[in-house]
């Protein structure tokens, strides 16, 4: 607000303060004709209403947080929602919030929290989903539990490529904090949506297999060698074998069988 009317609202508040809420609804109206786009005087009216008209009340608190769309407006709009019981509401809030300040993990709990409690699964999971995105390397074992948990959500729902997407978003932030058990999970949606090179990429970092390639043509290129180690788990070493009959390196069929029988148990 411009000095002039800055001390007008003073008087608005002050008049509210006293109990006198006809001038202050009074003055609160004369700074929203020459400021419309002040948040200020809404929330003072909203708070004329607050126990006399529930509808008037929430409608004034909403038009300030969008005449002054900053996370901190909307937060304690969500918060006064929430208070009184309007969670679909405050889940509205705090996406304007999160809007307006993407990278703020704790506006993002606080709305995944409330859609919980709204039941709203769906919702609750995309939010978790976007969050991946901003979960800082640091916390590489928060971001990796929370990518497992969107993919084995999303792998139940039959929504394949979603789910991958999730490992993807945790794998391509912090790959050298995944464990053997995440590796495993990783490789077996990598092949459900048939991405085979990327597979083998990832057995490159993390077992020590080493490839040798040739290129054919500008966008493929032929496997002609590869060292397996001698310590590669019995699961890894048979999704190594599946990925490159799918890739048609049938050039080294004859190693990989001997390498099988060599390292595999019969049993197994």
């Amino acid at each position: 607000l411009p000095p002039a009317l800055q001390g007008l609202m003073g008087q608005a508040n002050l008049c509210y303060a006293r109990g006198d809420t006809a001038m202050a609804e009074k003055l609160c109206l004369e700074i929203i004709r020459q400021e419309p786009m002040a948040a200020e005087p809404y929330i003072t009216l909203s708070q004329l209403y607050e126990n006399s008209d529930e509808e008037k009340y929430k409608e004034l608190l909403l038009i300030a947080a969008h005449v002054n769309s900053t996370s901190h407006q909307w937060l304690q709009v969500a918060d006064i929602m929430r208070e009184k019981g309007n969670l679909r509401q405050a889940s509205f809030c705090l996406a304007k919030a999160t809007r307006c300040d993407p990278k703020n993990l704790e506006i993002r709990l606080k709305r995944i929290d409330i859609l919980g409690r709204l039941g709203d699964e769906k919702h609750e999971l995309h939010c978790r989903f976007c969050m991946l995105g901003f979960i800082p390397k640091e916390d590489h074992k928060y971001l990796i539990s929370q990518a497992k948990m969107v993919a084995m959500k999303y792998h139940e729902e039959g929504l394949i490529t979603k789910s991958l997407d999730a490992m993807l978003k945790a794998y391509n932030k912090v790959p050298e904090h995944f464990n053997t058990e995440d590796v495993h999970a990783f490789i077996e949606l990598l092949m459900n949506n048939k991405q085979f090179r990327k597979c083998l990429s990832v057995l490159v970092s993390h077992t020590g297999l080493k490839l040798k390639c040739k290129q054919k043509s500008k966008d493929s290129y032929e496997i002609t060698d590869l060292v397996i180690p001698d310590d590669m788990l019995v699961d890894l070493r048979t999704k190594m074998c599946i990925c490159l009959v799918q890739l048609k390196a049938f050039n080294l069929v004859d190693e990989l069988i001997e390498n099988i029988y060599t390292f595999i148990d019969v049993d197994s």
